[in-house]
């Protein structure tokens, strides 16, 4: 299950669902039962919604939360091709050299990638 206002921020394409949940006092660092965030969630199911991800960051999301695989947001980032969502996440300061339970570290996600994602990624020195 995903981080309850997974949705509104998804759906809603704005910054409005965000101040909602400030408003109500909700939780922006909730985690689902794979230990999720919404920073993990965002590059696997949103794309383009680059204001609202800088923005949960710039609020305190934990960009180095681990799920319970030890990936983080940069491990779904980067895998995900979300080269936006990667910037946003190193500048943040998340932590390049997190290894995963496999011992996999976010660059190696570049694999996974197209090869202009990887030449973009590469810039971004993950």
């Amino acid at each position: 299950m995903r981080p309850k206002f997974f949705s509104k921020v998804r759906w809603n394409r704005g910054r409005k669902p965000i101040q909602e949940l400030i408003q109500k006092n909700e939780d922006i660092n909730d985690v689902d039962n794979m230990g999720m965030n919404m920073l993990h969630w965002m590059p696997i199911w949103t794309n383009g919604l680059v204001e609202e991800f800088q923005e949960l960051v710039d609020l305190g999301v934990d960009v180095n939360q681990a799920t319970n695989y030890g990936d983080t947001p940069l491990h779904l980032a980067v895998s995900h091709g979300e080269t936006e969502y990667a910037r946003i996440l190193i500048a943040a300061g998340a932590n390049k050299s997190a290894e995963n339970n496999q011992g996999e570290i976010p660059r190696d996600y570049l694999n996974y990638c197209r090869e202009e994602m990887k030449k973009i990624l590469n810039i971004v020195q993950i």
